[in-house]
């Protein structure tokens, strides 16, 4: 037993990970190959903020919303409603207990309202700002 802990602990030296400031090396076969761009941290990253500005301070961008985003975002909505669909199917074939597939249709409901909530918000909030805006401008 003491042969096989050893061994083991050939092997795990013989797998050291090297790393440079902007790539992580990693053993692969038949070489070690770079992954650009990744970062070990070695203590806790904390975000800082000038003093005295909040996050609403930040300023809005002059077109929030690309054009088309609504019919995307309606295409996106439907999909789901779809994929709601299809598991309260499955949901339904199951066992055939009809609490299965509402189960499944009311999460998909609660979901998409809560989504629809977030996006009135956000348009409500960006209208009272353009408003505010436009205010300022007079």
């Amino acid at each position: 037993m003491p042969a096989a802990s050893s061994s083991l602990i050939l092997r795990f030296r013989e797998v050291s990970v090297q790393s440079l400031p902007e790539t992580v090396q990693l053993p692969r076969p038949p070489g070690i190959w770079t992954v650009p761009g990744a970062f070990v941290f070695s203590g806790p990253v904390v975000a800082r903020r000038p003093a005295g500005v909040s996050l609403t301070d930040m300023s809005t961008p002059a077109s929030p919303t690309p054009p088309g985003a609504e019919r995307i975002i309606a295409w996106i909505m439907g999909a789901i409603v779809v994929w709601g669909l299809f598991h309260a199917a499955g949901a339904w074939m199951l066992n055939h207990d009809a609490r299965r597939p509402l189960i499944v249709l009311v999460c998909v409901a609660a979901f998409l309202g809560f989504w629809l909530a977030l996006l009135a918000a956000r348009r409500n909030r960006l209208a009272r700002l353009q408003d505010g805006a436009n205010e300022q401008r007079r």
